[in-house]
């Protein structure tokens, strides 16, 4: 399952998951759309994710993993193995908000990869730009700076093939407890929004 919320999760929020009977495993991600250039000129709406440890894992093609924060690894669909050591940057046309989730403002391609979440040749639709994502790229989490989780990933245990009766049905099982476990985690995550801002507020207030 792919849980998502507006607000985004907690950093611990992950093990929450993990202690659901069936889950074998939960990981949380960091993923952002940002408008990128190269050399001058705009590369497009690149979906920017954090990399993965242990679900959905990058299979390179070309390069090497990520090992500093302002590395990345970038779509074989859309970069070649001649694009390892071009700089991509985040474009000024960006909103504040956007520009802030990243640690840096340039990137330093250095692997070339396919991500199991890009099954087909289409990347999917964005608010941004012409309203299409060029291609993916996956950064450390430390090239992000955000302290919360925008996705959060969970494996459950479920015997069969792939699309099988079988798979499917005991996926279907553990649905309820999952979803209902996401929308608690998710008002956590409100709650330490409200409270953050209201300690701020007061501060404030006091200082006033």
């Amino acid at each position: 399952y792919r849980l998502i919320s507006t607000l985004g999760f907690l950093r611990e929020d992950a093990s929450a998951f993990e202690a659901l009977e069936g889950v074998v495993d939960a990981e949380g991600s960091i993923v952002k759309d940002a408008l990128f250039e190269a050399g001058g000129a705009l590369v497009g709406v690149l979906k920017a994710h954090s990399l993965p440890e242990r679900l959905n894992l990058i299979s390179l093609v070309e390069g090497r993993m990520p090992e500093k924060p302002d590395e990345l690894v970038a779509d074989a669909k859309c970069f070649g193995k001649e694009a390892v050591g071009t700089v991509l940057k985040l474009s000024p046309d960006n909103d504040e908000d956007t520009l802030d989730i990243f640690a840096g403002r340039e990137y330093t391609i250095v692997g070339i990869g396919n991500s199991p979440l890009y099954l087909n040749f289409e990347r999917g639709g964005t608010s941004l730009g012409s309203g299409t994502v060029t291609g993916f790229v996956y950064l450390p989490l430390e090239g992000f700076d955000c302290d919360y989780f925008t996705e959060i990933c969970v494996r459950c245990d479920a015997p069969g093939a792939i699309y099988s009766d079988v798979y499917s049905e005991t996926v279907a099982a553990y649905e309820d407890a999952v979803a209902d476990s996401g929308e608690e985690r998710a008002r956590a995550r409100y709650g330490k929004i409200v409270s953050d801002a209201e300690s701020e507020l007061a501060e404030g207030q006091a200082e006033y």
